[in-house]
This record gives structure tokens, C-alpha cells and sequence, in this order.
């Protein structure tokens, strides 16, 4: 198991596509990792004063899986493991916190320009925690690879509302995953890469955001 307990505000994670062969089946095994360049980062727009922290809990060697056994992991004795040691997720603690007046955001990942990753089948979802306990926060979502895509979290489809008191922090996990699309040749998608940002915005406009690239 691999984990990082670094906290970082440049987050780096990679997707990196290798073929296994593992009792006698072959199947696309994806890459992730973490960076980081130093300090918080703030984004400042009227009354926008927010800093956002991310700190990488589990990341590693990621295979493809079912969307219903992402939850089953996240909850069971190894976080995002299989009984293999192999990845079925990253999963990476997300703190957001307010130094201004109240703000309201929206959160979204951004896919930026470097993005050679073709695959229509990288997820991502917002948890919660209580004691060791994930529960789903938001719609599970497919990445638009597409640069500039902005893939809102969403719950029952609409826009989520962070809404922040003066002095105020929340704490979420966001998940990614590889979906298993079941017979589909993944094949094409070795050594390509994927680039973008965590990004939050205020109904003013100013953005707070989070990088990560392969």
C-alpha cells in the first residue's frame, strides 16, 4: 500500500497505462502519482479569500473496476486496494477554507491543454467521512477530456453550493477511478496522459484552484 501524508496545494497525478498479465488475463493497469511545489495558493475576486489544501491518501498503480466496487473498497480494510495490493482508486483529502466574508462556491475539474489521455472512462466522485466511514457527496461523473471541460460535482445533477462563514473550513475526498467498460480495448490509451485542476468558483468570480498533471 502507498500512501503520502504530505499536504500539498500543487497536486500532481499521473495516468499511465501498462498492460498486466495476471493469471493468465490481460488488462490495462493506469499509473497515478503526486508532486507538490510548496505553499497554499489563494484566489482573490471581491470578497473571495479562500485557500484550498489537498493531501493524497491513496495513489498508485490503477486498474479499471466496476463503478459499484469503488464504495466496497473505499470502506473495506484497505482503501482503494485490492486483494492483489493493486489501486482501484486515488483518493485524496480536499480541505477548502475561508479567510473573507462568506462566500458561496461551485467545485469542478478542469481538463487543461497537454491532455493525450483519450479514454471516455475516467471517473470521479466527492465523499464525506466520519470516523472511517465514505459516503458519497456528490454524482458519480465521467471526465470530459476535452480542454477547458469544466466537470461540475454534482449531486442529483445540479450544481453543488459550498457555502463558507467567515473563518470557516470543509473537508471532502475526492475519489478518481479507471471504469471497467467491460469488453473495450483500452489499448490505445498506453503512455498518454491526462492534465488538470481541481478548481473552485465563487459567484463573484474568483477561483481557487488545485493543479495536477501526469
Amino acid at each position: 500500500m502507498k500512501n503520502n501524508t504530505k499536504t500539498i496545494i500543487f497536486l500532481s497525478f499521473g495516468v499511465l497505462l501498462a498492460v498486466l498479465v495476471i493469471s493468465g488475463a490481460t488488462f490495462a493497469s493506469f499509473r497515478a502519482f503526486t508532486s507538490a511545489n510548496g505553499s497554499n495558493i489563494s484566489g482573490v475576486s471581491y470578497e473571495l479569500n479562500a485557500s484550498v489544501v489537498i493531501t493524497p491518501v491513496r495513489s498508485g498503480n490503477l486498474i479499471p473496476v466496476k463503478d459499484n466496487l469503488i464504495m466496497t473498497s473505499l470502506n473495506g480494510s484497505y482503501p482503494c486496494e485490492d486483494s492483489r495490493g493493486y489501486s482501484l482508486c486515488s483518493l485524496y483529502k480536499v480541505n477548502l477554507t475561508n479567510s473573507g466574508a462568506k462566500i458561496d462556491l461551485n467545485g469542478y475539474v478542469l481538463s487543461n491543454t497537454g491532455t493525450s489521455f483519450t479514454t471516455n472512462y475516467l471517473k470521479y466522485q466527492l465523499l464525506t467521512k466520519s470516523g472511517s466511514t465514505y459516503t458519497s457527496a456528490s454524482d458519480i461523473n465521467t471526465i470530459n477530456i476535452a480542454n477547458n471541460s469544466k466537470n461540475y460535482l454534482k449531486l442529483s445533477n445540479s450544481n453543488i453550493n459550498f457555502s463558507l462563514n467567515s473563518g470557516a473550513s470543509i473537508e471532502r475526498y475526492l475519489v478518481i477511478w479507471l471504469s471497467d467498460p467491460g469488453n473495450v480495448n483500452q489499448l490505445d490509451d498506453v503512455n498518454k496522459t491526462y492534465n488538470g485542476s481541481l478548481v473552485f468558483e465563487s459567484s463573484n468570480g474568483g477561483t481557487v484552484t488545485a493543479k495536477f498533471t501526469s
